[in-house]
């Protein structure tokens, strides 16, 4: 329990870091860099930081022996929906948080 918390703890503190840091540099090179380019990089980042943390956890809890079966669910058409609206508002916001740190 107190390793989780910590690992957590540990996890909280490096996004809040790393959100700090693209703030500095969204308003650092906003007249430099398009900011769609800025928006681009910045998912691109974040989905390869985010799969290979997924990707080691997965891999960890099949070499522990844990039963991942869980993870694997089918998804229907309602949650495909879903992640479509919640991708296409993620990326409005995106923007807009952008265009209003320049």
């Amino acid at each position: 329990s107190y390793k989780l918390n910590l690992i957590a703890a540990f996890a909280a503190l490096g996004q809040a870091v790393s959100k700090a840091v693209s703030y500095i540099f969204i308003k650092r090179s906003s007249n430099k860099i398009h900011f769609l380019t800025m928006i681009f990089w910045y998912a691109l980042f974040g989905f390869l930081t985010t799969f290979i943390f997924t990707l080691t956890s997965f891999l960890s809890l099949r070499a522990a022996g844990k039963d991942t079966s869980w993870l694997l669910n089918k998804v229907d058409s309602r949650d495909y929906a879903f992640l479509v609206l919640i991708s296409i508002l993620g990326f409005t916001s995106q923007i807009t948080l952008t265009k209003v740190l320049r």
